[in-house]
């Protein structure tokens, strides 16, 4: 029995990868949800592109549950 280093390598690769999307996308939702200073609440069209991200980031973990549960297949 071997290991196939490579395929560990893309696997880590894309796991890396893949986390640091998840938390980009957080960080670009809370900056366009949270106001900027002296507004009581964040413009329209930030709401929707905060909320849009998250959704994104929503269908990017549901896409992961669904590669890793083999019931979905």
């Amino acid at each position: 029995m071997g290991i196939d280093w490579w395929a560990l390598v893309q696997v880590s690769v894309v796991t890396i990868v893949g986390a640091m999307a998840i938390v980009s996308l957080m960080s670009l939702a809370n900056w366009l949800l949270v106001p900027p200073d002296g507004a009581s609440q964040a413009v329209g069209w930030r709401r929707f592109s905060g909320y849009g991200v998250i959704g994104l980031m929503g269908l990017i973990v549901a896409f992961g549950i669904y590669l890793l549960v083999p019931y979905f297949h």
